[in-house]
């Protein structure tokens, strides 16, 4: 398992990581397709813009 936070990625071969999950949490993963790797939770914001949205996914698909 790898664990990113911010732009560091730690490697459970490397060293503990751990990740908490609340119930919803939980479901949400259970819900994900069997082809997901990738769960992701990033702070919340009253508006997205397409910028927010792209600097996200770039995020995501950089790990």
């Amino acid at each position: 398992m790898k664990i990113k936070v911010g732009d560091k990625v730690y490697d459970g071969k490397d060293e503990p990581v751990m990740v908490i999950l609340k119930q919803k949490e939980k479901k949400l993963i259970a819900d994900m397709s069997p082809k997901s790797t990738k769960y992701c939770m990033y702070p919340d914001k009253e508006y997205w813009t397409k910028d927010d949205c792209r600097n996200i996914k770039a995020w995501i698909e950089d790990a």
